[in-house]
């Protein structure tokens, strides 16, 4: 596990030069994948939305007023296919999308 998610937070921090205190939001489904990037991100102090909240809680802190710039992480990280079309319209200070 903690290779695993040193992996991840090195990809996350190298490639995509996310630092501590940046916003990223996961669309993974609950699997052990979803386990090393949550601790990958908490190792570099990265906050994370979840995915799993109501609809309306979710799109808040992606598109509200005081949103920061959002990674959005897709599951293509994982090769496993998005099943999110409520986020599909994504605002333009997203930073990246992986």
């Amino acid at each position: 596990m903690a290779e695993k998610s040193n992996q991840v937070a090195r990809v996350m921090q190298e490639h995509l030069g996310l630092k501590r205190g940046d916003v990223v939001c996961v669309f993974l489904p609950n699997c052990a994948e979803y386990v090393y990037t949550w601790l990958g991100l908490a190792k570099l102090a990265i906050n994370e939305i979840n995915d799993q909240l109501p609809k309306e809680l979710k799109q808040f802190q992606l598109y509200g007023e005081s949103a920061p710039g959002v990674t959005d992480l897709l599951a293509e990280m994982y090769k496993q296919p998005p099943e999110y079309p409520d986020v599909a319209d994504k605002p333009q200070y997203l930073k990246n999308i992986a």
